[in-house]
């Protein structure tokens, strides 16, 4: 009998431990199921982010299923804010109720992880937002979230730029600037720097306090505080000395170099021009670029005596320069020195036999003084070099023109219609050159062309109508 109890207990104790196997394994596949159909709807909010509001039903479905997914809290928290930021025309109380559902979500969600922060800093927007629709000074809560998304993130820049963002709208500029400088320390990106310096420069424009932003050993932040400086407030004098200190920190990065070179030209620095020149030719050799630029500007400001001595020392640091001697001969020509041009063009084409460029200012010289057979051939060679230079297409057209060779003048301004057909003046050459030669129809196609592109043009419609009136 005590056997048969026993076998019974045993039996009981099997069955016990059966059901309790059943009902685990119940609870995992209600689990397991659960959360595929939370991930599902999660994966369906994903799909609807240009739906805003239907991508925060399909978050609050998949929160259902499994509410203790921090994720799903924050995408709704984002959903939320999305449709703040989508949907235009939102009523005020619509705008703040939307933001305080977002808030609602992003607390969930730091209540479930919080050490995430990213949903710090997501909060302490919102309630950032909140604040300023309703018309008052972001409060304590803001920096609290704001900070500890810096303190849990400190590699991140955009919680130091929040920080910075409540700062100023609270009116404490210095603590602002101060989280501005970390932003940038943290993150020494080209966008980053430049979306803080504009913020900055926003609020202020003192020299005194915007350096206050600039980490001092951020030489990429030094260079995009000299160009805000030059091109916002036209401050040489700071804008120099912010990319002397870029220099410094990065000597061989060269376009912080040639942006403080060009600024020294347009300001007319000679002396820092001369500097930047001598330096760079110490860490780096011969600058012939450096002084063909310094050439041209003296060029350009009728200095041709300096433009002279300049074109010397370029002689001496590269003999073969392909800049060298078309700028001596453009400062020659300026000078009236037409044969001393003249040799100095001739001998930048030997030099250089493949630069078309070099025919076509010969050229140029030659037309202007009453040499069109000589321009003609050198324009012929600079149009067989580059064939799909318009200029150098309609110069040759008219120095044909300007020796009699008209069949060879329209193929070249035909030329030009093919390389620019929405050129007025190459459909106008063409047509007036059919119009002499009493081609009627060629010409008035011509006209034609050029009225289409612009209907009020007087030329065209004289000579459209004068051709017209020759076909019968």
């Amino acid at each position: 009998m005590n056997s048969e109890t026993g076998t019974a207990r045993l039996r009981t104790r099997g069955a016990v431990k059966a059901l309790f196997a059943a009902i685990a394994w119940l609870v995992c596949v209600c689990l397991v199921t659960f959360q595929f159909l939370a991930e599902a709807w999660l994966r369906k909010a994903a799909h609807s982010e240009e739906d805003p509001r239907r991508a925060a039903a399909c978050i609050q479905k998949s929160i259902a299923w499994d509410p203790g997914n921090e994720e799903a809290h924050a995408a709704l928290g984002a959903a939320y804010q999305g449709h703040v930021a989508r949907i235009e025309n939102l009523s005020e109380p619509e705008r703040l109720g939307l933001l305080h559902k977002a808030q609602d979500a992003y607390i969930r969600a730091i209540e479930l992880a919080p050490t995430e922060s990213s949903n710090h800093m997501n909060l302490g927007w919102v309630r950032y937002q909140i604040a300023r629709s309703q018309g008052r000074t972001p409060g304590p809560e803001v920096l609290e979230s704001f900070s500890l998304a810096a303190r849990l993130d400190p590699h991140s820049y955009y919680p130091h730029y929040l920080l910075g963002t409540y700062f100023m709208a609270g009116g404490r500029r210095e603590e602002a600037f101060a989280a501005f400088r970390r932003s940038i320390e943290v993150f020494p990106s080209d966008q980053v720097i430049q979306k803080i310096l504009e913020t900055a420069m926003s609020a202020t424009t003192a020299y005194e306090e915007l350096v206050q932003v600039v980490p001092e050993a951020v030489p990429l932040a030094h260079y995009y505080f000299a160009m805000l400086l030059e091109d916002r407030l036209k401050d040489w004098g700071h804008a120099a000395g912010e990319l002397k200190k870029a220099v410094r920190l990065d000597p061989e990065t060269l376009y912080y170099r040639d942006y403080y070179f060009m600024l020294a030209l347009r300001h007319k620095d000679i002396e820092a021009a001369e500097d930047e020149i001598r330096e760079r030719s110490e860490l780096f050799g011969a600058q012939p670029s450096l002084l063909s630029k310094l050439g041209r500007h003296f060029l350009e400001h009728g200095d041709y005596q300096k433009a002279l001595e300049v074109c010397s020392r370029l002689e001496e640091a590269d003999p073969s320069y392909p800049e060298l001697d078309p700028l001596r001969a453009e400062i020659q020509r300026r000078q009236g020195d037409l044969l001393e041009a003249i040799s100095s063009y001739r001998s930048a084409i030997e030099k250089h036999p493949g630069e078309a460029n070099h025919y076509f200012q010969l050229a140029k010289l030659y037309l202007d003084h009453g040499k069109p057979f000589d321009a003609a051939k050198l324009l012929l060679k600079a149009a067989s070099l580059d064939p799909g230079n318009f200029t150098y297409q309609e110069a040759l057209g008219d120095a044909y023109l300007r020796i009699g060779m008209k069949e060879q003048a329209e193929e070249a301004f035909a030329k030009c219609t093919e390389l620019d057909p929405g050129s007025v003046k190459a459909w106008l050459k063409l047509g007036t050159l059919s119009l002499g030669q009493q081609k009627w129809v060629d010409a008035a196609q011509a006209f034609a062309k050029a009225l289409k592109i612009d209907p009020k043009n007087a030329d065209a419609l004289q000579g459209f109508l004068e051709a017209q009136s020759h076909i019968r």
